[in-house]
């Protein structure tokens, strides 16, 4: 068995810009977590980036969901999701690592930390915080687990709680003792580049010939070593590197539709430590595959300009590995950051 844990979204320019969260559901009495369809996706993130959204109903537009209507109300504390009349989901936002974390990571998580004044939510800031608590101690305080955070502010002393439901802060002077509810968010990131994305993808898609969406992108992993991972996710995979391991059906790029059979070329050398990518492939039309295939076979083989097949698999009426030779043709989605038990 394995255990994830990591699993992020790659910021990786070659392919049309990756983001750095999505979010997931999935059924109380389920194991499967499944994404949100794009539109909603932001949707939510742009509803729990605000501060002062606890619990919102919304319209889901591309998600689907095993429940009788598509309007929910989803609570971020809990991280909930309801949906009329009876139908309960749970939540979790993944991202990338926190700024503290990664802080030269350009799609690191920029996570803000406000408290509730009378008059609203309020950030963290130097001003108020004279003795020098700011955004970065509270979170790196709050990513070490301390449980709490001690600080001072204009001559009161407070705590703040992290272990607590709702966290808050509380003025530990006698004479006060006031409590404040706290909240950690994260900055919104806007996806200007999804559409532009979508319109290469339509354009490599009318180039492939194909009629339907899921008829030539698919989600399939890639197992990898630890050593070329940060390669891939600045330049892309790279088929001319490919065949360390075999080209059994092609010199190419090879991706499985089971992890399964990526994880055999994950953490190589006995290292607990795996990566996998989970990456997005326009497969297209596709031919078996030969060792000695450095591009896939032409269509009409007597023919030297007949278009060639998109891509290699391993058995043409149930494909469970593709071998890609054209890198515009695949790109990683996710990373994923695992251990096996």
């Amino acid at each position: 068995s394995e255990v994830v844990t990591s699993f992020q979204t790659l910021f990786f320019a070659a392919g049309g810009e990756s983001f750095p969260y999505f979010w997931q559901f999935k059924e109380e009495d389920s194991y499967l977590w499944k994404n949100f369809g794009p539109s909603d996706d932001v949707a939510l993130e742009k509803l729990y980036c605000d501060v002062n959204n606890l619990q919102v109903t919304l319209n889901l537009t591309d998600t689907a969901l095993s429940a009788s209507s598509s309007q929910v109300t989803v609570h971020f504390e809990e991280m909930s999701m309801r949906s009329p009349p009876s139908a309960q989901f749970l939540l979790r936002r993944c991202s990338t690592p926190s700024y503290i974390q990664e802080p030269n990571n350009k799609s690191s998580t920029q996570w803000v930390w406000y408290w509730a004044d009378n008059d609203g939510w309020k950030k963290y800031t130097e001003t108020m915080q004279s003795s020098g608590t700011k955004q970065e101690q509270i979170e790196a305080a709050y990513l070490n687990g301390e449980g709490f955070y001690p600080f001072r502010s204009s001559s009161h002393n407070y705590i703040l709680t992290f272990y607590e439901t709702p966290m808050h802060q509380i003025n530990i002077d006698p004479n006060f003792q006031t409590r404040r509810f706290v909240r950690r968010r994260p900055v919104f990131v806007s996806k200007p580049a999804y559409r532009a994305t979508k319109s290469k993808r339509k354009r490599i898609e009318r180039k492939l010939k194909a009629k339907k969406e899921d008829q030539i992108e698919k989600l399939l992993f890639h197992g990898t070593s630890s050593d070329v991972v940060d390669a891939i996710c600045k330049q892309n995979f790279d088929h001319r590197l490919q065949g360390k391991h075999g080209t059994k059906y092609g010199k190419g790029s090879y991706f499985a539709v089971d992890a399964s059979y990526s994880n055999n070329y994950s953490g190589l050398g006995g290292d607990k430590t795996r990566f996998m990518f989970l990456a997005r492939v326009l497969t297209g039309e596709y031919k078996l595959g030969m060792p000695d295939f450095r591009r896939p076979p032409l269509k009409v083989p007597n023919d030297p300009a007949s278009d060639l097949y998109d891509s290699c698999v391993d058995d043409e009426n149930q494909p469970k590995i593709f071998v890609i030779f054209n890198d515009e043709q695949c790109y990683p989605s996710y990373l994923i950051h695992y251990q096996l038990l």
